[in-house]
């Protein structure tokens, strides 16, 4: 697998304002990961008044959460002498957190920078893994949780598999012995999908034991699991490279992306 090919990740930086493509205002996946929103310093500035006697520009809209847009103010009326341009409105910041309730088990609960993964030539159907570890022992899982990005290329509507299985290393085994979920396609693509599904059986850690969670994502340059940016542990995300056991696990550190997957599974402490 060719690093400049494996994966494509796109994100904007929590310091950076957004602005929405399409009437979806999320921002990231842009290019080939799906034109959702782009990057951009500020909100853009109204348009000067046409000649004649112009009022003054409208104040631009601010852009306050995820799905608002910022925009210029307009320009003034047509006749007398022309108006001042209105105030383009500031952009909003980038989305930052969950979408959906931070689980219980996860690998960036802050998460400051979005992003996305989905799968490059010849990849549908490999899975990406998050290895997640309990804060105490024995500790039981009942839940898993995850988020998927949907707009722009990127589509949340597929029908899909999770493998979750249990193991002491740090690394997945080729060949785990797993629990399957079969996820069920949704009618239409969200923006942001949340995807939690209990388990048939709860699973209890024990000293030592982490959870893998692995989601399989469908189609080529579609199937996009959403991201943290900023990683600093390595071991903790995996891309199967492989539609089946026994998997080729390698990190996601491996490939030039620090980032950790919005994966994770809910639970209690025993």
């Amino acid at each position: 697998m060719k690093l400049s090919s494996a994966f494509r990740h796109c994100s904007c930086p929590v310091a950076h304002s957004y602005s929405a493509l399409g009437g979806v205002g999320f921002l990231l996946l842009v290019g080939v990961c799906g034109a959702l929103a782009s990057c951009d310093d500020d909100g853009g500035a109204g348009s000067g008044g046409n000649t004649g006697t112009g009022g003054t520009g409208g104040a631009g809209a601010t852009t306050s959460t995820p799905t608002q847009q910022g925009g210029g103010g307009s320009g003034g009326s047509a006749s007398g002498t022309g108006g001042d341009g209105g105030q383009g409105g500031q952009g909003g910041e980038a989305p930052t957190g969950w979408f959906g309730t931070i689980p219980t088990l996860n690998n960036d609960p802050d998460c400051l920078e979005w992003g996305a993964i989905t799968p490059a030539e010849q990849e549908a159907g490999h899975l990406y893994a998050a290895r997640l570890t309990p804060p105490s022992y024995p500790f039981e899982v009942t839940e898993v949780q995850y988020e998927l990005m949907g707009g722009g290329n990127c589509d949340s509507t597929p029908a899909h598999r999770v493998e979750v299985f249990v193991d002491s290393a740090t690394t997945p085994p080729a060949s785990p012995t797993i629990t399957q979920l079969d996820i069920a396609a949704t009618g239409a693509t969200e923006p942001i999908r949340v995807v939690t599904v209990g388990l048939p059986s709860a699973i209890t850690l024990q000293t030592g034991e982490h959870l893998f969670v692995a989601v399989e994502l469908v189609n080529v340059e579609s199937s996009c699991v959403a991201t943290c940016g900023g990683a600093t542990v390595a071991d903790r995300d995996w891309w199967s490279n492989a539609v089946a056991a026994p998997y080729s696990w390698a990190t996601l550190a491996s490939f030039n992306f620090d980032v950790h997957a919005r994966i994770g599974a809910n639970g209690t402490a025993q």
